[in-house]
């Protein structure tokens, strides 16, 4: 593991919890495929059949990105009879870029003037979807 990941002696459990958190939603981010899917998502929500249709990649490929963007809390499941139908979590994925931001003093204040951009610390992940939409 690198050094500058090192826990802290004096860090708490949830500020660990939420460095793992972060760096899964970074990982899921870092893939155009990812991000993409989350685009699709962003507009309707959508059965993983749906969602293959839009890329040249198998429904196996495809499952397994979304396996990574669940694990990061960036999508919800939930089984509608024979499908699982995919959405993307809007609030999630806005605290998470707002505990992003809000680690850099020269983020607060801009974030302070963004609509439900409060200095404040946002809802973990996990406590809530819903709240921010986009």
């Amino acid at each position: 593991m690198d050094q500058h990941f090192a826990t802290a002696p004096d860090e708490t459990l949830s500020e660990r919890r939420a460095k793992r958190q972060m760096s899964k939603t970074f990982k899921a981010l870092s893939d155009e495929t990812r991000r993409r899917i989350l685009e699709l998502l962003e507009e309707n929500q959508s059965a993983v059949g749906g969602i293959v249709e839009n890329f040249n990649l198998s429904q196996p490929t495809i499952s397994r990105h979304l396996s990574i963007l669940r694990d990061a809390n960036l999508v919800i499941d939930e089984r509608q009879g024979q499908s699982v139908i995919y959405r993307l979590n809007h609030a999630e994925l806005a605290a998470a870029m707002r505990r992003f931001f809000q680690q850099f003093r020269s983020c607060e204040e801009m974030l302070r003037d963004v609509p439900g951009g409060s200095a404040s610390t946002p809802t973990v992940a996990g406590e809530s979807d819903s709240g921010m939409t986009s």
